[in-house]
């Protein structure tokens, strides 16, 4: 592969992690196993996002606690997966890592 197809490789699986942009790599290549390894990783951690949103409000009171922690885990699971995407490595997040929603 060359090196500006490497790069684009990295890039695509980057911004999985980026909020609803877990879509992009998917509508790259769907068949890409490493863009489908990232792109799931990427949509794990959108839909915790929205756990911890959601809960912010039913849960009153503490529910901004509850959020606040969650959206300090899913930043550091974010970076964790930026940076195995530009490694070009496809190691599971902790603890979410091995949900799979896209087979």
């Amino acid at each position: 592969m060359s090196g500006n197809a490497q790069e684009t490789n990295k890039w695509v699986a980057f911004v999985a992690y980026i909020w609803i942009l877990f879509i992009v790599p998917l509508v790259v290549d769907s068949q890409n196993e490493f863009y489908r390894f990232h792109a799931n990783q990427g949509l794990i951690l959108f839909i915790l996002g929205i756990v911890f949103t959601v809960a912010s409000w039913v849960i009153p009171y503490v529910g901004w606690i509850i959020s606040l922690a969650g959206w300090v885990i899913s930043l550091v699971f974010m970076i964790l997966g930026m940076v195995n995407a530009y490694n070009e490595e496809m190691k599971e997040l902790p603890i979410i890592g091995n949900i799979r929603i896209l087979k």
